[in-house]
């Protein structure tokens, strides 16, 4: 993978904090272990392989049907994957307020950290912040 450019954002997405995307994709699995020859529900879908490792559900899965399968197995399913996201997800409630107050808050701490250094490098701020340093 390249990179055009620096990296502006990174964020680690706990499913359900952001976005809920494994309401959506059960169902997709629904029907992709069903044409596996596994019958499988939502419930069981989730109880058993929600948050569990790709690995894990492949091994499962295979020892279900009795068949191993390859480490590629649900590559099939990519297309239904990505429909089912670009169609239906959204950001959880409330998440687009909170970011917004997180960048707000984040903002507001680096300038008073920016101006607090200035005060440090510029002598003309210097000479009037330095009272803040001195013992008495």
């Amino acid at each position: 993978m390249s990179n055009s450019g620096p990296i502006d954002l990174v964020i680690f997405d706990c499913d359900g904090v952001l976005v809920d995307s494994e309401r959506l994709l059960v169902n997709v699995e629904v029907e992709m272990f069903a044409e596996m020859g596994l019958a499988l529900t939502v419930d069981d879908i989730v109880r058993d392989f929600v948050g569990r490792s790709d690995e894990f559900v492949r091994f499962e899965v295979g020892r279900r049907l009795g068949r191993e399968l390859a480490p590629d197995w649900d590559a099939a399913y990519a297309d239904r994957y990505r429909e089912i996201l670009d169609r239906d997800l959204e950001a959880v409630d409330g998440i687009v307020d909170a970011l917004d107050s997180i960048t707000l808050f984040v903002t507001w701490d680096l300038s008073r950290y920016v101006l607090h250094r200035l005060m440090h490098e510029v002598p003309a701020l210097w000479a009037v912040h330095q009272v803040h340093h001195s013992a008495e």
